[in-house]
């Protein structure tokens, strides 16, 4: 591993000139090893009887028996969801959102886990991220690069296909002639690497600054 003091001395331009192979970016490993992660679909039958019990109810009806089948089942859908959950308990204790956030009686879903999955993937590498666990705020981690690389972090618009209010955050697999294809959690309520965003809906791509400055100061060593 490169001795901080050889690149102490390296501006962010200098950092941008390095184009980083696989092997310096660890962080995509753990993606990929998570392709197979997707959340929960088929109920069983506890669960089909609380549906049954709350589906036709409104928020002014559902009394306390409802109440009760109701939160039955969003803490049914964290506990079959470990994989996911351990996206969203990346985050430090003040800044963990809840694991399941409800639409309507009996609709409940892990909460939008993209900045979670982004969030723990480098973590898992062991880079020093913010906890940041809205997409958007992903514009402000890291250093600005103009044009996708491969593994780069890239944040999206409010898209159709993830749950999140304040955009989408994934990491760039292929920058192709009109989009750009991400590998991320939460595309289709799944860990994905086959979501296409045309250019017009990314609104930043951004790099861990540490990793661009090692891997800057091994290129010119």
């Amino acid at each position: 591993m490169a001795n901080s003091d050889k690149y102490s001395g390296l501006t962010q331009t200098d950092s941008l000139r390095f184009k980083p192979d696989e092997t310096n970016i660890p962080w995509m490993k753990y993606a990929r090893e998570q392709l197979h992660l997707n959340e929960f679909q088929d109920a069983g039958f506890a669960r089909q009887f609380a549906l049954s019990f709350v589906s036709s109810a409104t928020e002014q009806r559902l009394g306390f028996l409802g109440s009760i089948a109701d939160e039955s089942i969003g803490k049914d859908v964290a506990e079959e969801n470990p994989g996911i959950a351990k996206f969203l308990q990346s985050f430090p204790p003040r800044r963990r959102p809840d694991l399941v956030t409800r639409k309507k009686p009996g609709d409940w879903h892990m909460t939008a886990w993209c900045a979670a999955f982004v969030n723990w993937c480098l973590l898992k590498a062991g880079i020093d991220v913010r906890g940041t666990a809205t997409a958007a705020k992903w514009l402000e981690y890291g250093t600005p690069i103009q044009t996708p690389d491969y593994g780069c972090i890239v944040i999206t618009k409010k898209l159709a296909t993830t749950g999140s209010s304040s955009g989408h955050v994934g990491f760039c697999v292929e920058a192709l002639a009109d989009c750009v294809r991400l590998l991320g959690g939460n595309q289709s309520r799944a860990v994905t690497d086959s979501l296409k965003v045309p250019y017009e809906k990314v609104i930043g791509y951004r790099w861990p600054t540490a990793v661009n400055f090692l891997a800057a100061a091994s290129d010119v060593a």
